[in-house]
């Protein structure tokens, strides 16, 4: 329970940023796409095999026209078995990880404008990158094809709990003035190779990465004395 307080502290702290400015505006959005993880059991950036689905949410606040601050909350799992990989199907291996993650992010729109103009809202379409902190939760289970490898798991040094650092890009659509949405990438580095729960009988000179992709839908409100419900 102590980790889910994390997660929840990282999302926030991004609402009390939101308070502290006037004059801005703020978004509330739900996103949805799959998660993906690259570590022992899968070598390959993506497989359609280890995707699975993922649902999150979000509060961004608008600091000017090119950064924003978002904190974001999701939830999926992640999953491989060495039987997709013909290099590793012979170890047998597998495991499942109901994943929490959370993380606070600042957003750069390098092509980023005013959305109003003479008080009249135009569309904008963005690319933008990101970069943050965060954490994550994966109380990964290891499974074995031979009976006499599953006294190795799990491993003594296992842990559930990950700092992570993500770096992503989107783009993003500012299509009413109350109203956007938007496609990222998210990629997110734990600096640890546990969070498939096999380090040790695994390689463990090499770290767990997982990263989610996606699209996204959010609701603007108060920018300065504009409605900003103005569809």
């Amino acid at each position: 329970m102590r980790q889910v307080y994390l997660c929840l502290l990282f999302v926030a702290s991004s609402t009390i940023l939101f308070c502290q400015a006037e004059g801005r505006y703020f978004e509330v959005g739900l996103k949805g796409g799959v998660v993906n993880y690259q570590g022992d059991l899968q070598e390959d950036v993506f497989t359609t095999s280890g995707s699975r689905a993922l649902f999150g949410g979000f509060l961004r606040y608008s600091l000017d026209e090119k950064f924003a601050v978002r904190g974001v909350l999701e939830v999926g799992n992640l999953s491989a078995n060495d039987a997709d990989n013909p290099q590793l199907a012979s170890r047998g291996y597998s495991f499942e990880a109901n994943l929490l993650a959370g993380e606070v992010v600042v957003e750069y729109l390098p092509l980023g404008k005013d959305r109003f103009q003479n008080g009249i809202f135009f569309t904008q379409i963005n690319p933008y990158v990101f970069a943050g902190l965060g954490t994550a939760i994966a109380d990964s289970q290891v499974s074995t094809a031979n009976p006499a490898d599953a006294s190795r798991f799990p491993e003594a040094d296992d842990r559930s709990s990950f700092f992570t650092v993500p770096l992503g890009a989107g783009i993003r659509a500012d299509i009413a003035s109350g109203f956007a949405v938007g496609l990222e990438a998210n990629f997110r580095a734990t600096f640890n190779d546990h969070l498939d729960g096999v380090s040790v009988n695994g390689n463990s000179d090499r770290n767990d990465w997982f990263w989610t992709a996606g699209a996204y839908a959010s609701f603007t409100f108060g920018n300065q004395d504009k409605k900003a419900m103005n569809f």
